[in-house]
């Protein structure tokens, strides 16, 4: 697939997702030293917004096979729900939170991971490399081995930003299952049928 056919394929949650993890890395690296509970706001409003547009998308687009879409859509609305209802509460653990969804980004990769290799697609050991990165970030993240907070909230913004950039580059060059999928199917012509 050329890649203007990959931008035209791709939905909105595609490019916001990783985009949001890039907004919110930053927030965390510039404003290390700030009350977190306003970090929390932010997030919660950017999660409200995927959130949103992750319940926009799976109904009205149509639903893919095995699509995410709308359970993650109703995580990122509970998320943002929480973010504004106990921010303070939030603030004290954001960081073990973030941490624990690297972690489980990776975890999805490693499924995408093994998806793939049923169809020996190419770009899978990519998507291995970024399940990898995905959890040692997650892990030194939930696991906080820094001597600051401060230290420890631009580590987990820096982490999130390469997380997002890396989530962003391999949607634009992995392929989907379905375009895997399709690239196996034999196509017979008609006298082939009328020959069986």
């Amino acid at each position: 697939m050329k890649f203007k056919e990959k931008l035209k394929s791709l939905q909105v949650g595609d490019i916001l997702t990783p985009v949001a993890l890039i907004v919110i890395g930053l927030l965390f690296a510039i404003f290390p030293d700030r009350s977190a509970t306003v970090v929390c706001y932010c997030v919660g409003a950017v999660l409200c917004v995927l959130g949103v547009t992750g319940f926009a998308e799976y109904f009205t687009k149509g639903r893919r096979t095995g699509s995410r879409d709308l359970a993650l859509a109703v995580f990122y609305i509970s998320t943002a729900l929480i973010l504004f209802i106990k921010p303070a509460l939030i603030a004290e653990i954001i960081t073990v939170v973030f941490g624990i969804a690297l972690i489980v980004n990776g975890a999805l990769k490693i499924q995408l991971f093994f998806d793939l290799g049923k169809f020996h697609a190419k770009n899978r050991w990519f998507v291995l490399v970024l399940a990898l990165i995905s959890f040692v970030l997650g892990a030194l993240m939930a696991f906080d081995p820094f001597s600051s907070k401060a230290a420890l909230m631009i580590f987990a913004g820096v982490s999130l930003i390469v997380d997002g950039v890396l989530d962003l580059f391999s949607v634009l060059i992995v392929p989907e299952k379905r375009e895997v999928d399709e690239s196996k199917v034999i196509d017979l012509d008609d006298d082939d049928i009328s020959g069986v």
